[in-house]
């Protein structure tokens, strides 16, 4: 993607997570975004402030995923001035993600090989992955998990 894009896209989820915050009445609350590798991709000043607080040698460009080692196989880490949320999406692949993607959008197993070159066995096989990574067993199940 452009880098204009990716920086559009940037913005735009900032002033969401803004907006929610806003109409839900959270105020003391703060909520950055990381990216797959952990690297944070948006989050205000307190918010680095409180990273800094509960890791002092956290820097922006390390990912948070080095100062969790606790949280692997968990779903939430709770410190002293800030609680983690993982969400279940982050932990599939980047291949996986886009099947993923592909059956969040209603698409055929078929139709997914077709989008990203694969065989249709080979989809076949990264669902049941994604599906035993995500604990659901159907399409419906992943879509639930997904909104949240």
């Amino acid at each position: 993607m452009a880098p204009h894009l990716v920086e559009a896209c940037r913005v735009n989820l900032a002033l969401h997570l803004y907006r929610d915050q806003q109409q839900q009445g959270i105020s003391g609350r703060v909520v950055g975004v990381c990216d797959p590798t952990g690297l944070l991709r948006e989050g205000g000043p307190r918010l680095l402030r409180l990273l800094r607080e509960e890791w002092p040698r956290w820097k922006p460009s390390m990912p948070l995923s080095e100062m969790l080692p606790a949280l692997s196989g968990s779903r939430a880490y709770t410190g002293r001035a800030i609680t983690i949320t993982v969400f279940p999406l982050d932990d599939l692949s980047p291949r996986e993600r886009d099947v993923a993607k592909g059956l969040l959008e209603g698409l055929s197993y078929k139709d997914i090989a077709r989008r990203l070159g694969l065989s249709c066995s080979t989809v076949t096989n990264l669902v049941n992955r994604i599906y035993a990574k995500l604990s659901v067993h159907n399409g419906v199940q992943l879509a639930r998990l997904a909104r949240r």
